[in-house]
Parts: C-alpha cells; sequence; structure tokens
C-alpha cells in the first residue's frame, strides 16, 4: 500500500489538530513496537533526550529521501517522504510535551504568513527547495545541540526548556516552509500527511 491507494480523504475544520491527534494514534501503537517510554518525557533525562534525537534525525533522513527522489524528478515521492519529514517532527513534539504550542495554530494562516516572508530568488524552483531543506536540517540541528546529556558524560546538565521549546517550534515551522516552497497550501500540507498517515496505519496493522 502507498499513498496511491489512499483515495477518501476526511473534511477538517482544523488541519493541526487532527495532524496531532492522528500522530497520537499512530505513536500509541508505535510505543508497542519500538518500546518507546511514556510520554510527555522528562526533557532532561538521558533517555528522552536519546528518543527525541532519534525522531529529529528520523526526520533528517526522510528529508534526505525527498531530496534523491527530487535528483530522480519523481515528484510524487518527494512529496510522501517530506510527509513523512512531517510524521517524525510531530512525534518528537509530542513526545516532548509541547504540542500545545503549535496544534491550536491555523494551518492555513500560517502557510500564508509564510508564504508572505518568502524571499524566493530567480533560481529554479529545486534550488530554492535545496536552500529551504538546509533551513530545516540547520534547525533540527540546532534542537539537538540543546539535549546536552550524553552517554559519556558523567556529569548531566539541565536543558534550556525555554530554547529548546522556541527551536522545535521553529523546526515544525521551517518543515511547513519547505511545503510551502515547494508549492503546497495547507490543504495539500494537510492531504499528504493524511495519506501516509493511513499507509503507516496500514503498516502496522499488517505488521509490516
Amino acid at each position: 500500500m502507498n499513498i496511491k491507494d489512499v483515495k477518501d480523504i476526511p473534511a477538517s475544520k482544523h488541519f493541526l489538530k487532527d495532524i496531532f491527534n492522528t500522530q497520537h494514534e499512530l505513536a500509541v501503537k508505535y510505543k508497542e513496537i519500538e518500546g518507546i517510554p511514556d510520554w510527555p518525557f522528562d526533557i532532561d533525562s538521558l533517555e528522552s533526550q536519546i528518543w527525541i534525537k532519534d525522531f529529529l534525525w528520523r526526520s533528517a533522513e526522510e528529508l534526505a529521501e525527498a531530496l534523491e527522489a527530487l535528483d530522480h524528478q519523481n515528484e510524487e515521492h518527494f512529496l510522501e517522504e517530506l510527509a513523512d519529514a512531517l510524521h517524525f517532527i510531530v512525534e518528537a513534539i509530542i513526545l516532548a510535551g509541547v504540542e500545545d504550542r503549535i496544534k491550536n495554530q491555523d494551518l492555513h494562516e500560517l502557510a500564508e504568513a509564510i508564504k508572505g516572508t518568502l524571499t524566493l530568488g530567480q533560481q529554479t524552483r529545486i534550488l530554492n527547495i535545496q536552500l529551504y531543506s538546509l533551513v530545516y536540517f540547520k534547525s533540527l540541528g540546532l534542537v539537538g545541540n540543546t539535549l546536552k546529556n550524553k552517554k559519556w558524560k558523567k556529569t548531566q546538565v539541565l536543558t534550556d526548556y525555554n530554547k529548546f521549546v522556541s527551536l522545535i517550534t521553529k523546526s515544525f515551522k521551517d518543515l511547513i516552509q519547505l511545503f510551502v516552497v515547494a508549492g503546497c497550501d495547507a490543504q495539500d500540507i494537510y492531504n499528504l500527511y493524511y495519506k501516509k498517515s493511513r499507509v503507516n496505519k496500514f503498516r502496522q496493522d499488517s505488521n509490516y
């Protein structure tokens, strides 16, 4: 099963709430599959930081796959991989317990506000996508860099919580920005997320 097989997309009055609620449902099953601890995480614990960094990297890896698809001029696969990147950053936000900072926003307003601030050069769409992919990748790295605890450290340190929240919120918005640069509006983003969520649900149910 892939996103081509998902035909019926339910109407939504609030895209971000529905995205986060759907990811919650998927996360409950993945908790069982992967052995993810209960959330919201204690952001200062080493185990929590390892899990959050894992999900940040998963999002970065999906971004790399999206860019590879773009290299091969496979637009559908490019957008599907971006949807995967969205799944992982949303789950990282849920696990960290900061989803209320984002899910109550209006995705239409957010996407339009981002669109209004873009200063795209005269380069091709592909180069613009590559440029804003770097912005998102940098955001993910900076979020991870706020989580200072390491397995090899004898002395663990407290997280700058406000900085972490600010940067993970920015990373989410930077990914929405990338969708907008790629030509997607709020409805497109929701549709892509929903289609991939159905694929993931099928994989969970079929022990893929």
